[in-house]
């Protein structure tokens, strides 16, 4: 269950996310997963742009945010999202594949005496607020054949903050979060978590499904489908408005997924060939991972780190009063 530790640390970098400027690329733990994947102290600064979360396919808008990005140089995924992201910059780009993938591998163990299911109900962030109807996917939850229980629930700390926890600690369900993201033991927590359990399962097909195949874990679509809603205005939607993706790059990436992982039988669920390939491009594992390069680049980059510093601030205060 949620421990009054787990609310303390969310707390903690909730407040801290309110009052201090976090560079993206110290989301999720993602430095100190590469850092100790290529040997790096992590005192070092991290002078680039890192990829985060598994995404098989980018929008236009998304695709020139992150061209605009501080950083001198990125690191992606895979060779597929460097074709995408050249259009934009002219800036070096990297392919060194998933750094949570490459952690796992590297680090972590599937428990081979795994049981049951971890269920991830989908989250929402800074800017989307998910609506979702969490008493439903406790009844669906409790309706699972018996080899997919028990059943934990990961909650997103968003959730947590919300108190949504306690819906389905009223329900008899275990209920378990990784963290805050801006917390460094998230990746560490992630798959302490994830190692444990012999089935992963969402109402939509996040990263965790890609880690969860990756690591042999089968994952399946299951329960209600959710509505996005506008946390902040945009040139898009005003805030509190809902959210359209139909006709989307995001929407047509969802339904390839959706379609990967939806069983119409839940005896079948097992990990498929295709899906395998799916993950393994999609994370970027099977392109070369030059450790001695990045290692390289790192160092040299990281003399430069208080100019993209100062940048990053003078963005920030410009985008606050101006």
């Amino acid at each position: 269950m949620i421990t009054k530790k787990d609310l303390t640390r969310i707390k903690h970098y909730s407040s801290h996310y309110k009052t201090w400027l976090v560079l993206p690329s110290l989301l999720y733990g993602r430095k100190r997963a590469l850092y100790d994947i290529i040997k790096i102290p992590y005192w070092l600064p991290l002078n680039a742009y890192l990829e985060h979360g598994a995404n098989p396919a980018y929008s236009e808008m998304r695709l020139k945010l992150t061209a605009k990005s501080i950083y001198p140089f990125f690191l992606l995924n895979s060779n597929e999202h460097i074709r995408l992201l050249k259009k934009y910059t002219h800036k070096k780009v990297y392919s060194i594949g998933d750094v949570y993938a490459r952690f796992r591998r590297k680090f972590i163990t599937k428990n081979p005496n795994s049981l049951g299911t971890l269920y991830f109900p989908h989250h929402s962030t800074r800017l989307i607020n998910v609506h979702q109807d969490h008493q439903r996917i406790c009844y669906e939850l409790k309706r699972l054949p018996k080899v997919f229980k028990p059943i934990t629930i990961c909650l997103y700390w968003v959730e947590v903050v919300k108190g949504i926890h306690k819906i389905y600690e009223e329900n008899g369900f275990n209920v378990i979060t990784n963290g805050h993201l801006y917390d460094d033991s998230f990746i560490t927590r992630f798959y302490d978590n994830m190692k444990n359990y012999s089935y992963c399962s969402s109402n939509v097909t996040g990263s965790y499904a890609y880690y969860a195949v990756e690591m042999e874990i089968p994952f399946f679509i299951y329960g209600p489908e959710v509505e996005y809603y506008s946390n902040e205005k945009s040139h898009v939607v005003e805030r509190g408005e809902k959210v359209e993706y139909e006709g989307s790059i995001q929407q047509l990436a969802y339904q390839k997924k959706n379609e990967l992982f939806w069983y119409d039988d839940l005896e079948e669920v097992h990990i498929t060939d295709e899906q395998k390939e799916y993950v393994l491009g999609a994370l970027g594992l099977n392109e070369e991972f030059n450790e001695s390069e990045i290692r390289r680049l790192i160092y040299w980059n990281s003399i430069l780190y208080p100019i993209t510093l100062l940048r990053y601030y003078v963005n920030k205060i410009k985008n606050k009063f101006f």
